[in-house]
C-alpha cells in the first residue's frame, strides 16, 4: 500500500515518461477498483449477454401453463409447443415485409406483373370448375379468390415449408404481436385437437400462414 500510494503522491504528468505514466493510471484504476468494488450482479450484468434460446424455452414454458389453465392436454402441448424450435428468420422478416419498406408503387407493380396477371388467367382456366363449386357455396367471386391466390403464393408455387408451430411460437416470444400470435397458437392447438388436421400437415411461412392462399390459423377455424 505504502509503494502505490507513495507513486500516486510523487508522480505528475510533467516529470514522467510516456512508461510511467501508463504505469500510474493502471495502479489509480486498480487502487479506485479496490476501493470501490462493483457489486456482483452489475458484473454479471455487464459481462452477459442475453441467450434467446433460453428466453424462448422459457416463454414456451410460461405459454404451456397458461394452456393448461385453458384445457389443453399436456400430451397436446408435448407434441406441439415443447419441440417448436426459435426460427430468427422469421423475426428478420417480420421486419422487413415489402408492404413497409418497399415505394408503393414499386409495391403495386410487382403485384400486378404482366406475368402475375398471365398465370392468373391460365390457373383461372384450369381451375375453373373447382372455382365454380366454391362461388356457389360462398358468396366470393373467383376474380378475387384467383387475386388473393395469386398474390399470396404465386398460385400455390410458394407456400413456405416451415413448420407452422416453429415459426408462429417464435413470432409470439418476439413480441411485438404476442396477443395476436398465441391466439393462432391456440387456434392450432384446437384444429389438431379436434383433429381438423395433423400436426405433420402444418407446413406455414415465415409468417404462419399456411395454404394456397395463405391463410392464419384462426381463419382456418372460423
Amino acid at each position: 500500500m505504502t509503494g502505490a500510494t507513495g507513486l500516486i503522491g510523487c508522480s505528475t504528468v510533467a516529470d514522467t515518461t510516456p512508461d510511467d505514466t501508463m504505469v500510474v493510471q493502471e495502479v489509480e484504476a486498480r487502487v479506485e477498483t479496490t476501493a470501490n468494488p462493483v457489486p456482483e450482479a452489475v458484473l454479471q450484468v455487464q459481462t452477459s449477454t442475453p441467450d434467446p434460446q433460453a428466453q424462448f424455452a422459457n416463454w414456451k414454458a410460461d405459454f404451456t401453463r397458461r394452456a393448461l389453465a385453458k384445457g389443453y392436454s399436456q400430451d397436446l402441448l408435448n407434441r406441439t409447443i415443447a419441440p417448436a424450435l426459435l426460427r430468427p428468420r422469421a423475426i428478420e422478416r417480420d421486419a422487413s415485409q415489402p408492404e413497409f419498406v418497399k415505394p408503393l408503387w414499386d409495391y403495386i407493380e410487382n403485384a400486378a406483373s404482366p406475368a402475375r396477371v398471365k398465370g392468373g388467367q391460365t390457373a383461372k382456366r384450369q381451375t375453373a370448375p373447382t372455382f365454380a363449386r366454391i362461388e356457389a357455396a360462398y358468396p366470393v367471386p373467383d376474380e378475387y379468390l384467383t387475386a388473393i391466390w395469386g398474390l399470396e403464393t404465386a398460385y400455390g408455387r410458394i407456400q413456405g415449408n416451415y413448420p407452422a408451430f416453429d415459426t408462429i411460437s417464435t413470432l409470439a416470444f418476439e413480441g411485438r404481436r404476442r396477443a395476436f400470435f398465441e391466439a393462432q397458437l391456440y387456434a392450432l392447438l384446437d384444429l389438431i385437437d379436434q383433429g381438423v388436421v395433423n400436426i405433420s400437415q402444418l407446413k406455414s411461412s415465415w409468417a404462419g400462414a399456411m395454404g394456397m392462399t395463405q391463410f392464419i390459423p384462426t381463419t382456418f377455424k372460423d
